[in-house]
This record gives structure tokens, sequence and C-alpha cells, in this order.
């Protein structure tokens, strides 16, 4: 009988030890744990991509206000005051000398006659950007003009707002 007790004793004691030596542990809440952890690393990449998308954005607005200008200097050139019209806010007023902008400034035709207009500077911020563009001759013995140039965003497009002499 002693052995009998002693054998159950000791069955116990096994039991007891192999339950103490591996924990509890709930199968569902390493799944929660995972799922949580791949959140939280898609979450930061959804962050990271929103940053890539603004970045594209500013790019292809400066990159279309950019062609936009560039189509109002060679319409400017040709003379093409249909082109040049759908190019301008509406603000912008065409006369027989030039266009008269909002700010009060006016655009000669005569000064883009055999010009090339380069870009310099640009700065966009939301459905504005400004542009600064040197104007030179054709011909190496003139000078550069620098023109800065104020677009807005449209829904057809960038539209040039302003353009002064600086």
């Amino acid at each position: 009988m002693k052995y009998i007790l002693l054998y159950a004793i000791l069955a116990c004691l096994m039991l007891l030890t192999s339950c103490s030596a591996s924990p509890v542990v709930n199968p569902g809440s390493e799944l929660e744990e995972a799922i949580l952890t791949e959140n939280l690393r898609l979450k930061e990449k959804i962050k990271e991509m929103q940053k890539e998308i603004d970045q594209l954005k500013k790019n292809q607005d400066h990159v279309s206000a950019n062609y936009e200008i560039s189509r109002f200097f060679t319409a400017l050139q040709k003379g093409d005051i249909g082109e040049m019209n759908k190019l301008v806010s509406k603000s912008a007023v065409f006369s027989s000398s030039g266009i008269h902008f909002s700010n009060g400034s006016t655009f000669r035709f005569e000064e883009a006659d055999g010009k090339k207009a380069i870009l310099k500077e640009h700065s966009f911020c939301e459905e504005k950007g400004e542009l600064i563009y040197e104007v030179s001759s054709i011909k190496a013995s003139a000078g550069a003009t620098q023109y800065e140039i104020t677009v807005i965003e449209s829904q057809d497009g960038w539209k040039i707002e302003n353009l002064e002499e600086i």
C-alpha cells in the first residue's frame, strides 16, 4: 500500500510539474499580436506611399505648369492669340499691343520676338505656383530679362494668372 501511495504521489507530482513547466497561452492572442504587428507595418507603408504620392503630385504640377508656359511662349512667338487665350486665366485681358494681367502688369507681344525662355526657379503651394523664367534673345548680344509667372490650377489645367518682369 505504501508503494501504491508513493507511486500515486509521484504521478501527481509529475503531473503538477509538467503543468507548471508549460505556460498557458491562448493561441488566439498570438494570432491577434501578429495581426496587430502587420497592421502597424502596413500603416507605416501607407504613410510612406502617401509621401511619395504627394511628391509625385508636386513634380507633376511643376511639369504641367512648365509645359503650359512653354506653349504660351510658343503661341506668343507665332502670334496665336487663340492659343494664348487658352493658356491664361480669365482675368487676363488682350489688347492689340499685349496682355494685361490682374496685378496690373502688361506683357507686350514684341517682347517675345526671337527670344527663348528658360526656367530658373519654381515653387508650388496647393493650387498655385510661381515660376521664374529667364527670357533672352536667341542672338547672344542681347541681355536676358527675368519674369515671374504666377500660375493657378483650374479644371482644365494650369493657367497663367500674372506675368511680370523682375
